[in-house]
């Protein structure tokens, strides 16, 4: 088996004479390589990372809901007031359509 310095001697060889025909085919072959793995690392990761949230997810849903009762979500209170509210703005605007206001000329 080849040690590092010798792989790394043999790259640059590679890649100094890369304008050579016989040195493209092994230089392309490297690059062809070193691309499969990086692919194959990330998709290593993308998987890693899917299971994770994938079983986080399930790990949530397994989990046995609390007796705790939710707090109300509408308060008729609240809500009345909300509709009278918004039936004052809306009288508002039917009268100032019908009945606009002075409108002051900007040339002046």
């Amino acid at each position: 088996m080849m040690n590092f310095t010798s792989l790394w001697r043999r790259f640059r060889e590679l890649y100094t004479f890369r304008h050579e025909p016989e040195y493209i085919r092994p230089l392309a072959e490297i690059v062809w390589r070193a691309i499969l793995f990086c692919i194959l690392i990330s998709l290593m990761c993308v998987i890693a990372f899917s299971v994770t949230v994938f079983w986080g997810v399930i790990d949530t849903l397994t989990t046995p809901a609390s007796s705790v009762k939710p707090p109300v979500a509408l308060n008729r209170a609240a809500l009345e007031n909300m509709l009278t509210q918004i039936t004052a703005r809306r009288n508002t605007f039917e009268s100032l359509k019908t009945n606009p206001g002075p409108v002051a000329d900007p040339s002046k």
